[in-house]
């Protein structure tokens, strides 16, 4: 008998047998419903209708479901209204709605937390049926805590039985929608893909894929940053079922929740979604990005005309498809040839994973070969002449400037008074240059390698060559300095420059603008290793350089920002900050608020501020730096001077607690710097110690410790000699070990820098390197007390507590004596002193301990990620003293602060995600603890494999497996961990063994 449609009895069974109907493969769903008992007869027809639109339509079919059902829901159960609570959660306003939810706009009830979310409500009549599919996307979401990813912050279910998910709210607008209204050329069309595709990366590491990427789950934020949305029709690359003995395999389709636009063939097929089927979507929305087309447009007039259209469409070349001529010739060649691969139907000639697109991406950027080229020797050799254009441009333009007797860029407005001898005598020395040059072979072929050598070359030839015209001289070796200070290697002119500056003052006179700028240059070559000569040469040059203004601006700037760095090497605060505040206004008025050298000088005063710690200063100079160069070269990417004031950029954000916001800048600094240097420079050198550190801080410290290493080596193959860098650089790679928690490791380092810093004892207190350094050994500085509160840590975490104590002793007074004085970092102090304490079994003591960190009132001035580790130790001595109760609600504010401070699941956050996952499994929710717990256990082996802490974190996935009733995969996992806990030097995880 046929129900009435607005029967809420009808309407909950429909809609179960709807979830089944969708779980199946499209190809299986008609013998199915052939298949349905006489209690379900009744229910054939609808569902049929319902199946006949998921398959044709878009996703349009889930934003709007059969009408007869939401009328329905008016009298099943009353409407959401803003106001109402759900959960700690109070409805503030819709943000959108679909066809099994809402989107609400919703705030913490309480106003414990000032963030709003977008919290995600089903309807009301739909929830039994939800249930298992809204946790499935809650655990989805836990895994993964990336940077351009809408986060997960909260979860739960209602007082009347609907499950609710609290996340992101992302404030910003669809990817096409923003490219359009922006008119973003293809190079930073791809910088946002890169974006996307770490996103995708991150998720398919964790064995999650997307599967309805499209524009509208893409948004640009206001900062022009991804963020990913909807991973709710994602799938686990594995079994959906807990006691499924399967490995991980490709992921069983489910239904058509998807959008047929950007749908793979496989998908709209009814197969198995892979890894390969974010990449064909992605190639979709990149080809629409980059024409302004879509690749194909759909009929949808059945299921079976919708899979006919995608897997026999013929997808033309993007390029052919773009109106616009200047574009089209973008895309012609390269990037045609990767969106063909990515939209190549069979997966197998696909790119196999989101990765290898995101590589090609980033070669056509560096306009390096793409894989999806073939490597013909033309195609190579064309590739490498775009890509080393501008070292051979400056060469030729420096030739036929001389050979049309235009004369040098310095020379230029002295040209007119060159004699036909002089003239004639720079161009054979130019010419014999030239003919001289050989490229290198190999990864700096023709690149700045073999132009820094070539100029080179014709500093060491000047003496013999040219010492009869000592003016000409002088004008050709300043032009050599100033050419190698351009390809970041400013030593390599520093005795061509010395001689130069002899010549210029002897013939023009200190205060001419040639002697002036040769000085500039000189000084600024000698300042990482020999600063006290640095230093004496700026001092003198400043009153020449002012004096010559506006001629000598550009050298003025540089002579005071020079003199502004060797006072910051002394600590020097106020006088540091007023000289380089003084180039700023120097540079802004002669030269220009968006000249080259304006954009650096502004660059500099941030990080300067930064070093002194006024990180929200720091931040505010670098926006402005950023909006300036952005506005003025942002064009011209790949450009030394944007890549500089990015790199700032994202140094001070990482320094205002947003180290995910900085990752993706800092790589494209690294992919510019790269293509423009062609070797492993001093800037190359900076721009991947930032990335290292913004990943480490962002917890991806396994990805960071390979890159800190390799800055360390690089500054030793940089700089023979002592340096302030290589105990800078050392300190870094202490901290990113001590984040691994590898304290062997951070000891061997630590011992490496004390050598160092004897070695620099016998310096003169005036040299900026070993003096600023020897100071941050004394008993009160600031720096030293810190660097005890990690020396501590590294030696509990060895279970070596009495040198940890020891290491502690009186750090607390000496702290307070600091100058200048650092109140913020008695939240370090006092969760090293808690850490010791409970690692070490004495669980009172660390209560004790942390209680009073926590009351400390210098904690309001500390970082939220150095609040977060305090209010994790807190939260941990709490559990071990039995207050689970105290232990969730400082744990709560411990999570918060780190998803502030944007720190995912892993090391620098362990504790706070091992006591929750603990107070998870103390509350009977093992399912809840197992998906915290395991990209905790992924971070660790990345990080430090096999150490007793990813031990420790298998032991409480062991717990949580087998609360789960998954015994083997328990049992595999406690064997892995139990060896390593019983050998380890620490009683707190050794207790853990004996459970």
């Amino acid at each position: 008998m046929q129900r009435p449609s607005r029967d809420p009895q009808h309407l909950r069974r429909l809609n179960a047998l709807l979830e089944q109907a969708l779980a199946l493969p499209v190809a299986e769903r008609g013998p199915w419903l052939a298949g349905r008992g006489d209690d379900d007869r009744d229910f054939v027809p609808e569902l049929a209708r319902m199946l006949e639109r998921a398959a044709a339509e878009t996703d349009q079919f889930m934003r709007r479901p059969v009408a007869a059902v939401m009328d329905a829901l008016d009298t099943a159960e009353s409407l959401d209204q803003a106001g109402d609570l759900i959960g700690p959660w109070r409805l503030l306003q819709p943000l959108g709605e679909g066809g099994m939810a809402t989107v609400w706009l919703a705030e913490h009830a309480d106003g414990a937390l000032a963030r709003a979310v977008a919290l995600k409500l089903p309807h009301p009549g739909w929830s039994a049926g939800l249930v298992q599919r809204m946790a499935r996307e809650r655990d989805l979401l836990a895994a993964l805590a990336h940077p351009h990813i809408a986060r997960l912050y909260d979860a739960g279910v209602s007082s009347n039985g609907r499950p609710w998910l609290a996340m992101e709210h992302v404030t910003g607008e669809p990817i096409d929608r923003y490219c359009q209204r922006h008119q973003l050329p293809p190079a930073a069309v791809l910088h946002l893909a890169l974006q996307v595709c770490d996103a995708l990366a991150h998720a398919h590491a964790r064995l999650i894929v997307h599967r309805d990427l499209k524009p509208a789950n893409i948004l640009i934020t206001e900062g022009g940053e991804v963020r990913l949305l909807d991973f709710g029709v994602g799938k686990l690359l594995q079994g959906d079922g807990q006691h499924s003995p399967a490995p991980p395999t490709l992921t069983q389709a489910m239904g058509a929740a998807m959008t047929p636009d950007y749908a793979s063939p496989e998908q709209v097929a009814g197969q198995p979604a892979t890894v390969a089927t974010d990449v064909y979507s992605l190639g979709v929305v990149l080809y629409e990005l980059l024409s302004g087309q879509r690749p194909y447009r759909l009929q949808r007039r059945s299921a079976a005309a919708l899979e006919e259209a995608i897997l026999a469409a013929d997808v033309p070349l993007a390029s052919r498809r773009c109106s616009d001529r200047a574009r089209s010739r973008a895309l012609r060649g390269d990037l045609d040839a990767v969106l063909a691969k990515a939209l190549a139907r069979p997966v197998a000639q696909r790119y196999a994973t989101i990765s290898l697109l995101a590589d090609d991406l980033r070669a056509w950027l560096g306009e390096q070969p793409v894989l999806a080229q073939a490597p013909t020797r033309r195609y190579r050799l064309g590739k490498f002449v775009r890509r080393n254009r501008w070292p051979v441009a400056m060469v030729v333009a420096v030739a036929l400037s001389l050979l049309s007797g235009l004369g040098l860029a310095l020379w230029q407005a002295q040209a007119a008074r060159l004699e036909a001898q002089r003239a004639h005598q720079a161009r054979q020395f130019i010419t014999s240059l030239l003919r001289e040059a050989q490229p290198r072979q190999g990864q700096a072929a023709g690149g700045a390698l073999s132009t820094a050598d070539l100029l080179a070359r014709a500093g060491e030839r000047i003496d013999s060559e040219l010492a009869d015209d000592p003016r000409l001289a002088a004008e050709l070796g300043i032009l050599i300095g100033e050419q190698l200070d351009l390809l970041g290697e400013p030593q390599r002119g520093e005795n061509v420059l010395r001689e130069a500056v002899r010549r210029a003052q002897a013939q023009l006179g200190p205060r001419h603008p040639l002697s002036v700028h040769g000085r500039a240059l000189l000084a600024g070559s000698l300042s990482v290793q020999k600063p006290d000569e640095a230093l004496a040469l700026a001092e003198a040059l400043v009153p020449d350089a002012l004096a010559g203004l506006p001629q000598t601006a550009g050298d003025a700037v540089e002579a005071l920002s020079l003199l502004s760095f060797q006072r910051a090497k002394l600590d020097q605060v106020a006088p540091s900050i007023a000289l380089l505040q003084r180039a700023a206004a120097v540079a802004e008025q002669h030269l220009g608020r968006e000249h080259e050298q304006t954009l650096s000088t502004l660059g500099l005063l941030s990080n300067t501020h930064g070093r002194f710690r006024q990180f929200e200063r720091q931040l505010a100079v670098a926006d402005e730096a950023m909006q300036r160069a952005q506005g003025a070269l942002g064009s011209a990417r790949p450009h030394n001077t944007l890549s500089a004031v990015e790199r700032w950029y994202g140094e001070a954000l990482r320094r205002n607690s947003r180290p995910g916001d900085a990752v993706p800048i800092l790589r494209r600094v690294v992919a510019d710097q790269q293509t423009m240097d062609g070797a492993d420079t001093p800037r190359v050198r900076n721009a991947l110690y930032q990335l290292g550190l913004a990943l480490a801080e962002a917890g991806a410290v396994g990805e960071a410790l390979p890159l800190m290493r390799q800055v360390v080596a690089m500054e030793a193959r940089h700089n023979p000699l002592f340096n302030e860098d290589r105990i800078n650089l050392r300190n870094a790679l202490v901290v990113v070990l001590g984040f691994a928690r590898r304290g062997a490791e951070v000891e061997a380092v630590l011992d490496e820098l004390q050598s160092l810093h004897r070695e620099a004892q016998p310096a003169s207190p005036a040299h900026g390197a070993s003096a600023a350094n020897l100071a941050q050994l004394t008993p009160d500085s600031a720096r030293a007390v810190l660097a005890s509160a990690r020396m501590a840590r590294v030696m509990a975490y060895r279970g070596r507590f009495a040198a940890a104590e020891a290491e502690l002793d009186g750090r607390l007074d000496a702290l307070a004596r600091a100058q200048p004085p650092e109140p913020a970092l008695r939240s370090d102090l006092w969760q090293a002193l808690a850490l010791t304490a409970r690692l070490r079994g004495q669980t009172t003591l660390a209560l004790q301990r942390a209680e009073r960190g926590w009351a400390d009132p210098a904690l309001r001035e500390a970082r939220p990620d150095s609040r977060a580790a305090l209010a994790a130790e807190l939260a941990a001595a709490r559990l071990a003293r039995g207050d689970a109760a105290g232990a969730l609600a400082i744990n709560q504010q411990a999570l918060a602060l780190f998803s502030q401070a944007q720190v995912a699941p892993s090391p620098p956050s362990a504790t706070a995600w091992i006591t929750q996952a603990r107070l998870e499994l103390g509350a009977g929710r093992p399912a809840q603890a197992l998906a915290l717990l395991a990209p905790l256990v992924a971070a660790w082996a990345e990080a430090n494999p096999g150490s007793d802490w990813h031990a420790e974190a298998r032991h409480w996935q062991a717990v949580a497996l087998a609360a789960l009733g998954r015994h083997d995969a328990a049992r595999a996992e406690r064997q892995a961990a139990q060896p390593l806990l019983q050998a380890s030097a620490v009683p707190a995880l050794r207790a853990l063994a004996m459970r």
